[in-house]
């Protein structure tokens, strides 16, 4: 039934979907991210960012581990300095979903160092999502420049000859297209 209603698109979906967050079933909590994520722009999508924010704190391991892959798919900024904080859980699991929630969000990746997050936080926390994600064409993992390549394409529809099998070295061309496209038209998206 979550399958079925994570993609009829319905908005009044969103509040039965974000429960499913928290199913026992990673089939059901996947499908009730994909969902949430298609309905994005439903005024209610804030409420659950914010109730998977709260509900994070104090939660124990099987009640954080999918709210953190919410947020991740999310892509929520504003969860940054939370999910950098778990970085130093004594529970491995919760560090790595945490670590990769981190790389989903920012497309950067800083292993598990907090500190190194943080520091990246408090440089970047005032630029628009948009910039990390282009500036993640550049990184040598090739896995950042990947995702970062197919959310921008998935964006905009664009991909101004950037390849992501090529050394970031020799997309000068294509980083400078997608530079002047984010002052032109970025912006407003």
């Amino acid at each position: 039934a979550t399958m079925l209603l994570a993609k009829s698109g319905e908005q009044g979906a969103v509040s039965v979907l974000a429960r499913r967050l928290l199913d026992p079933s990673p089939d059901v909590a996947l499908a009730a991210r994909r969902g949430l994520w298609r309905l994005r722009r439903a005024p209610e999508f804030a409420e659950v960012l914010q109730h998977a924010m709260s509900e994070l704190q104090g939660s124990e391991t099987e009640r954080s581990i999918p709210l953190v892959r919410a947020l991740g798919q999310f892509h929520h900024a504003p969860a940054v300095p939370l999910l950098s904080g778990m970085l130093s859980s004594r529970d491995v699991q919760i560090t790595q979903v945490a670590n990769e929630a981190l790389r989903e969000i920012a497309r950067q990746d800083f292993g598990t160092s907090e500190r190194r997050w943080n520091a990246w936080w408090e440089r970047s926390r005032s630029m628009p999502r948009l910039h990390w994600v282009i500036d993640a064409l550049e990184d040598r993992d090739r896995d950042l420049r990947l995702a970062a390549i197919s959310e921008l394409t998935e964006l905009t529809g664009f991909d101004f000859g950037y390849r992501s099998d090529l050394d970031p070295g020799r997309q000068a061309p294509a980083l400078q297209r997608w530079r002047e496209w984010l002052e032109r038209d970025g912006r407003s998206r």
